[in-house]
This record gives C-alpha cells, structure tokens and sequence, in this order.
C-alpha cells in the first residue's frame, strides 16, 4: 500500500486518480464492519461450490500496544512479540478464501469453532463441510457439530491427549500393518484402517487410523536420542529447569553416597513410543480412510496461503495503531489474497508455470503501455505472443 500512489502515476485504473497514504488511511478505517459482513455473505454464496472447507489459525504479531486484541500468546512464528490470531476459510477445491475473522491473541484454536459456527449461519453457507486439525478437537465442538439443525460434515484430527484417539489405536494395532491396509498417498506408502459402527451421540461417525512406518522410525530414534540426553544431563550435573518434568516421567532417580544412580522408566518410554507415527481422524461423511487422509492433507493450501498473506502480501507485521486501521487493512489483504489465489489456481490449471512465476506474468503485462496524444486519442501497444497467452488462460478480453 506504501507504494500505490507511485504504482498509480504508472498503471490506468478503473478509479482514474491517485491514491495517496492519506486517501487509504482513510479508505481503511472507513470500511465497516457491517461493509466486510456484507462482502462476505455476497463472496460466499457467489462462489457456492460443494467442497471441503479448511479452517486454521495463524498469528500476526504486532508492535502497538493501543490494539485491543494484541495479546501475548502462543506465537506460531516462534516470536516472543504479542499478537492477533487470525483464522480462516478457505476451499481446498477452489484454492480460494472464503472468510476470515480476528481474535485475540492469547485464545486458544479449540475455543474458536463454536463462533464460526454462528458466523456461518448468520453467512448462510449451507452444507459447509469442515476439515480441522487436531486443535481444534473437544468434546463440546464435536457435539456442537453433530447437534446442529445444519448437521455439519466435518473431518477432524483427534490429538493423543484425548482417550478416544488411543483406544482407536489400540483396537486396530494387531491388524493395521497387514498388506490388506497398505494405502499410498502422494508416493508414500501408508497404513491404514476404518473403524466401522462407531457412534457420537447415537449418530454415525467413521474413524480412521494411519500408521507411517518411516514416521514411526524417525519419531522413535529422535525420542530416544532425547532420552539420552537427559540421562547425560542427570548424571553429569547439568540439569535443567524446563527438563525436570522429563527427569521425573522417564527415569527413577536416587542419590547414593557413591554417587547418583539413574534407571530408565521402561514403562513410560515405551507408553510414549506407543502412539508414535499413528493418525486418527473422526469424520461424519468420508467412509473410506484414504480419502479421509487425502482430504485432511489437503488442508496446507490454509498453510501456504498465511504463508502468502504475511510474505508476499506484507501482513507478517502489523504497524499500525488503531482498531478501525487493523481492521481495514487485514480486509484489503483478504480481498488481495482472493486475487493471488486465483492466479495461482489459473496458472496451476493452464499449465502456465511452465513459463513464468507469479511474478514475472505480471511483469509480462506490465509491458502492456496506453500512449496518449496530445489529439485526445489513444492506441494500446502490439500485444505479444506471450501476452496473449495470458489474456486466453484468464478468458480476459485482449485490451483495445
């Protein structure tokens, strides 16, 4: 945005003037909400596909300290700065966003559906299917889901902190790693099982199991080599603070005038390594456990999207230091994520990332001038080959 009024002095836009830093300060803070919640209802039943719908959260950090919502939280960036939480829709078909909404940084994944559930309804975006990562498992989501009127479909990763997931796998451990529930997914070789006539509240539900062997090897000698380690740090001296939950858990531990003498805690090691490279995922809808699968990691076009919105879109920091301003500019990156998400998608389908990236297409139509004479008239460049090809794949009308 700092840099529209010198893109403006260069490029014909529908507007016809220039947008100065003023112009859009205003512009921004000026967008209400009842303006976004407009949008929103028009954009989600303008593009009404019948598709599995992403839902994630991201942090934004911010400077200000005069934003309500910036609170300290659990950075996904790994900053020790306060933040916003950011969550979004976005459809794993269409490789489009769908809506976005802000909370304060400091609440947790889980206790954000319940809202969106409203959010939807209020959106009228009917027969939504959800696909979750396991943050956003509970209990009372889960029921609140199978208990609507609207019935939502949903696909949702179940943590191991949850009973449920490890009685899952427990029932299916003997029989998971025959050749009859070997799957293979994006070149990997998986296995899978489905546990059938599983109820939710009296209601049908399907639960799938995964177990990656590569996982599971990886997983396991990381563990270990963990172990290890803080063995070293007992008997050397060396312990640390942050450990000390790990000391007490994985090792018995006594102090002998010789000496300390450390044993390892067999049992609880090997209770850790038991859930290693195993999946679940509970779902209402997916019947079979590799598309269940398919359909859950389909879920990072959510990922690489954030990844968009902060990098190239420039939402990795916020400095501004209003409300109104906070919010008017996530919108305006919402609507700019739209586009880059539909040049994406155009140049995946059509084959055009065989000649450019995003940015040199751009380029590529940059190149496109209007030349003005002093008669009033004005004539478009030659458009090339290359431009052209663009125009087609877009089904944009070539400029005269």
């Amino acid at each position: 945005m700092y840099l529209c009024e010198e893109w403006n002095d260069l490029t014909v836009t529908p507007y016809g003037e220039t947008l100065t830093s003023q112009r859009i300060s205003v512009l921004l803070k000026n967008i209400s909400t009842n303006d976004r919640m407009e949008f929103f209802k028009k954009w989600g039943k303008y593009r009404s596909e019948q598709e599995y719908i992403a839902f994630d959260i991201t942090s934004i950090s911010s400077y200000s300290n005069l934003i309500e919502m910036v609170e300290i939280g659990y950075n996904r960036d790994g900053e020790n700065l306060p933040q916003i939480n950011l969550g979004m829709l976005f459809g794993e078909t269409s490789l489009l966003p769908i809506y976005y909404n802000l909370y304060p940084g400091s609440i947790k994944d889980v206790k954000t559906l319940s809202n969106l559930l409203r959010i939807t309804e209020f959106l009228e975006m009917k027969e939504i299917k959800f696909v979750m990562d396991k943050g956003f498992f509970s209990k009372s989501n889960i029921d609140e889901m199978m208990g609507k009127p609207n019935n939502y479909k949903f696909s949702v990763a179940v943590p191991f902190s949850a009973s449920f997931a490890k009685n899952a796998v427990d029932s299916v451990r003997e029989k998971i790693d025959l050749p009859s529930n070997t799957i293979m997914i994006n070149d990997k070789i998986i296995q899978a099982c489905t546990i059938e006539n599983q109820k939710w509240n009296n209601k049908k539900i399907y639960v799938h199991v995964f177990f990656n062997k590569e996982k599971y090897s990886h997983e396991e000698k990381e563990f270990l080599k963990k172990i290890l380690q803080l063995e070293q740090e007992i008997l050397t001296g060396e312990k640390i603070d942050i450990n000390e939950d790990y000391y007490e858990k994985y090792f018995k531990i006594r102090d002998l005038k010789s000496g300390i003498k450390v044993k390892r805690n067999d049992e609880n090691i090997m209770e850790k390594l038991k859930y290693k490279g195993y999946f679940v995922v509970i779902s209402n809808d997916i019947k079979k456990a590799g598309e269940a699968l398919e359909v859950y990691r389909n879920r990072d076009v959510v990922e690489k999207s954030f990844d968009n919105l902060k990098n190239d879109l420039d939402l990795n920091r916020l400095r501004i230091h209003s409300d109104k301003a906070l919010e008017g500019r996530i919108f305006i990156g919402f609507i700019a994520l739209i586009l880059q998400s539909h040049i994406h998608k155009t140049m995946k389908e059509k084959g055009l990332y065989k000649n450019f990236t995003k940015e040199k297409l751009l380029c590529e139509l940059k190149k496109i001038k209007r030349i003005q004479f002093a008669s009033g008239k004005t004539i478009i460049t030659e458009i090339s080959k290359k431009q052209r090809e663009i125009f087609t794949a877009f089904a944009i009308p070539l400029p005269n």
